[in-house]
């Protein structure tokens, strides 16, 4: 079965007075307060109501267990990957003073 909606085309007429209730919900939702709309919705308040994992943190601290891997290309060009990504290093010979 396919839906009556995906059988029609939508005409232009018909996506303007859809944006307009989309856009009509939403300033709906930003004038009434947050109780009164979690108490429509009990199971949206028990998902807030868990702390929020630090996925960033846990992901920093994977990636500096994996050590940065040097791949020599050249007489002074070294590669170096690992998990942030690769870049190219040049070495140059160091002057010595001469004083």
């Amino acid at each position: 079965m396919i839906p009556s909606f995906l059988q029609k085309q939508n005409t232009r007429r018909g996506m303007l007075r859809n944006c307009a209730g989309f856009a009509g919900s939403a300033l709906l939702a930003q004038l009434f307060p947050a109780s009164l709309l979690n108490a429509g919705v009990p199971a949206l308040c028990q998902q807030a109501a868990t702390p929020p994992t630090d996925s960033l943190g846990a992901m920093r601290a994977q990636m500096g267990t994996v050590p940065i891997h040097s791949q020599p290309l050249a007489e002074n060009l070294t590669l170096l990957s690992g998990p942030g990504g690769k870049c190219c290093g040049v070495e140059r010979a160091r002057r010595q003073n001469r004083s």
